[in-house]
């Protein structure tokens, strides 16, 4: 559901953020992820002037921001409080999954929040909409572009969302993912029992997987580019590729 801007802003102490992000009056807000020196290449280095763009994943709406700084039309997409985390259900660990799930829920509304306050202060106009992303709604629109970032390993069915986020998408598909080197169309399945510490990840992908799954879709490769973006556990190489709808476009 779409989601109206809450009556007073924020406070930061309130407040998660994914995406270091530079916000007026409060100056730099870290969070695990800086993307600031590096942004171009993870958005595609699209024109973005007059597009309607979807941001798949926005948490506290760095990409969002910047996306429309560079002149799209952006609805942010998120998980609701109460949304369905994608768990690895590790057997014998169900106290622990439950605990698990439990945090991921509460983290939710604080970065919600790191969304509205950037919001405010950076004067945007994005709307925020709150779902699933397997059952994403035909009334959110079209969109020219959408922007998947760093979700896919997080999905047990990475393959079922990009055909929800596909339907909506005239244009362009950009995917970014963590770089895989591997040849050919490769899946690794991350969860592991004799390790049972990560519950929230599931693939990893190749390049050619997803060029793949998104031929499927209707869409082709037009470029790949591997950059290494800054983590707080270092730097982190990632994949960002272009695909262009050839095929089935919406009405």
């Amino acid at each position: 559901m779409y989601t109206p801007p809450p009556s007073s802003l924020p406070s930061p102490d309130d407040c998660t953020f994914y995406h270091t992000i530079d916000l007026p009056g409060l100056g730099t807000q870290a969070g695990p992820w800086d993307l600031r020196g590096t942004v171009e290449p993870y958005i595609g280095r699209l024109d973005f002037t007059g597009k309607r763009v979807l941001d798949v994943g926005a948490a506290n709406g760095f990409l969002t921001f910047e996306m429309e700084r560079r002149g799209a039309d952006v609805v942010s997409f998120d998980l609701p409080s109460g949304g369905k985390w994608d768990i690895v259900p590790f057997a014998g660990m169900e106290e622990r999954v439950a605990e698990l799930r439990a945090l991921y829920q509460a983290a939710v509304p604080r970065r919600t929040k790191a969304y509205w306050l950037a919001h405010a202060l950076l004067r945007s106009r994005a709307k925020l909409y709150l779902g699933d992303v397997y059952q994403l709604p035909l009334e959110l629109g079209r969109f020219d572009a959408a922007m998947v970032g760093m979700i896919l390993g997080h999905l047990k069915d990475p393959f079922g969302a990009l055909v929800s986020i596909s339907r909506l998408v005239r244009e362009t598909i950009v995917v970014t993912e963590v770089a895989l080197r591997h040849e050919g169309a490769f899946a690794y399945f991350m969860p592991d029992a004799a390790v049972a510490h990560d519950t929230a990840s599931w693939w990893a992908t190749s390049e050619d997987l997803r060029t793949r799954m998104l031929g499927v879709l209707g869409f082709e490769l037009v470029s790949t580019e591997r950059v290494t973006h800054q983590h707080v556990a270092g730097g982190q190489e990632a994949s960002t590729q272009v695909f262009r709808r050839v095929r089935g476009a919406p009405a």
